[in-house]
C-alpha cells in the first residue's frame, strides 16, 4: 500500500522520479508543489497521464516532464470548472422540476395535511438499511425522519411560517428544502401512480410505463452522484459512479430504439460521464428547446478545448470512453 505520510518537496520530486517523470529545473518544481500542492497538481488527473500501471501498483509516467504534465493539467482543470458550471445549471433544472412534481402529486393523491401525506402507510418500506443508525431499519425510517426534522427546522423561514400560522407544512413548502438525496428516496417509496405521474413530466408519454419508471430512477440516481461532484468542483471528468447504480444499456436501448445510439453506449460507458450527458438528455425528453441548448452548450466547450489543444482533447475522450460522436449520439435522445 502506497504511504501517504508527510513528504518534503524533495521526496515528493523523487517519488515521481521513481515513477519515471523528469524535471527541466526542479526548483521550479518545488516552487509550483508548494503553491498549488501536489495532489492538487500530480494525483488529481494522474489517470490521464500515466502510461501504465503495474500488477503492483506502481505508477509510469512515461518519462513525461512534469512542466508538460502540470500545463496540461492547469489546461484539464479549468476544461473540468466550465463543464461542471453547464451541467450544474441543467442538474439544477431537472432537481427543481422533479421536487416540483413530486410535491404536486403527493398532495394530489394523498392531500396536503402532513399528517396524511407522512402516514407511512401510504408508502413502501423500502430497503433493509445495512450500517449506521437505522440498522436493520426501512429505509423509509431514515427518509422520514429527515422529513420531519425538516419540518421541524426553525431556521428555514417558510417552514416556521407554515408551521407556526397554520399548524401545517404542505409537501410543496418541506420538499423543494430537502436534498435531492433525500428526496430521490421519498420518490422510491412513493406509490406506483404516483411514481408514474412524476417519470412522464420528463419522459416521452409514448412509453412503457414500467420502462419509464425504471429508467428514470436510473437516470435521476445518475444525476444525484454526480450533483455534487458539479457543485463543489472536484474533478469530474474521470469520475466515476458505482457499477451498481450504472444507467443501463438495456433501458436507454428500449427507450430509444436507435442502432447507432445503442452501439455506441456500450458498458465501459454506462459509470462513467457519458451516462450522465445522456441521463440529463434523457430527464429532459420532454423539454426539447432546454435539450438543444445544453447540447449546442457542451459541443461548444469541446470544440474550445479541440481547438486550444487537439492532443489533449483527444486524450480525454480516450481516457474516459466518450465516443468521438457522443454530441451526435445526445441529439438523438
Amino acid at each position: 500500500m502506497e504511504d501517504k505520510t508527510f513528504k518534503t518537496l524533495e521526496e515528493q520530486i523523487d517519488i515521481l522520479k521513481s515513477r519515471n517523470m523528469r524535471f527541466r529545473d526542479e526548483e521550479s518544481a518545488k516552487y509550483v508543489l508548494i503553491n498549488n500542492s501536489y495532489y492538487g497538481i500530480i494525483n488529481s488527473y494522474k489517470e490521464l497521464f500515466q502510461q501504465k500501471k503495474a500488477k503492483d501498483s506502481n505508477i509510469d509516467y512515461g518519462n513525461q516532464l512534469f512542466e508538460d504534465v502540470l500545463e496540461d493539467t492547469l489546461l484539464i482543470c479549468d476544461f473540468d470548472k466550465s463543464l461542471a458550471s453547464i451541467l450544474y445549471k441543467y442538474i439544477m433544472m431537472v432537481e427543481t422540476t422533479f421536487k416540483s412534481s413530486l410535491s404536486y402529486y403527493i398532495s394530489l393523491e394523498l392531500g396536503s395535511d402532513q399528517q396524511r401525506y407522512l402516514d407511512k402507510s401510504s408508502y413502501s418500506n423500502g430497503y433493509v438499511i445495512q450500517t449506521g443508525a437505522f440498522k436493520g431499519a426501512y429505509s423509509i425510517e431514515k427518509t422520514f425522519d429527515k422529513v420531519t426534522s425538516r419540518i421541524e427546522d426553525s431556521r428555514i423561514t417558510t417552514i416556521r411560517h407554515f408551521r407556526e400560522s397554520y399548524k401545517n407544512v404542505p409537501p410543496w413548502i418541506v420538499i423543494p428544502t430537502l436534498s435531492l438525496g433525500v428526496v430521490y428516496e421519498w420518490y422510491k417509496l412513493c406509490r406506483s401512480s404516483i411514481k408514474s405521474s412524476v417519470a412522464n413530466i420528463f419522459l416521452y408519454p409514448q412509453k412503457p410505463d414500467e420502462l419509464k419508471k425504471e429508467l428514470f430512477l436510473q437516470a435521476m440516481k445518475a444525476v444525484h452522484l454526480y450533483r455534487n461532484i458539479v457543485a463543489h468542483g472536484s474533478r469530474l471528468m474521470i469520475h466515476e459512479i458505482p457499477l451498481k447504480t450504472r444507467l443501463k444499456e438495456r433501458l436507454l436501448k428500449e427507450y430509444l430504439q436507435d442502432d447507432s445510439f445503442s452501439s455506441a453506449y456500450i458498458y465501459e460507458r454506462t459509470f462513467r460521464v457519458f451516462a450522465l450527458f445522456a441521463s440529463i438528455c434523457v430527464l429532459l425528453s420532454n423539454r426539447p428547446a432546454i435539450k438543444h441548448e445544453f447540447i449546442k452548450e457542451l459541443a461548444y466547450l469541446f470544440k474550445q478545448l479541440q481547438r486550444k489543444d487537439s492532443r489533449i482533447y483527444d486524450l480525454l475522450l480516450y481516457r474516459v470512453y466518450l465516443p468521438r460522436n457522443f454530441i451526435e449520439l445526445l441529439q438523438k435522445i
